[in-house]
């Protein structure tokens, strides 16, 4: 996959784990893939199956969003783009 190959001149960290405090509570998790460039990049591997472009992004928009919310406090200067890569679709499929 070209976008796959174009990540792999980047920084790159795979489950990536991160823990904030929001609103006197932890909240944690693993990123399955952050890639830092020019922008930075997080790609949550899925295998959903008889699933479309659309029922990704509606299923997993939230669980993208609190991960662009952590990257951009990370790295405040980057542009965050989220995907998804959809094994079943054997495709990233952009998110937000």
């Amino acid at each position: 996959n070209p976008m796959t190959k174009a990540f792999m001149n980047r920084h790159n960290e795979h489950e990536y784990p991160f823990v904030y405090l929001e609103k006197d509570r932890f909240v944690n998790g693993i990123i399955d893939w952050l890639s830092v460039g020019e922008d930075a990049a997080v790609i949550d591997f899925k295998s959903d199956r008889n699933t479309s472009e659309e029922k990704l992004r509606n299923r997993y928009t939230a669980q993208l969003t609190a991960y662009k919310d952590i990257v951009s406090k990370l790295y405040p200067d980057k542009e965050i783009k989220t995907r998804i890569y959809s094994f079943e679709l054997e495709k990233y499929v952009e998110v937000l």
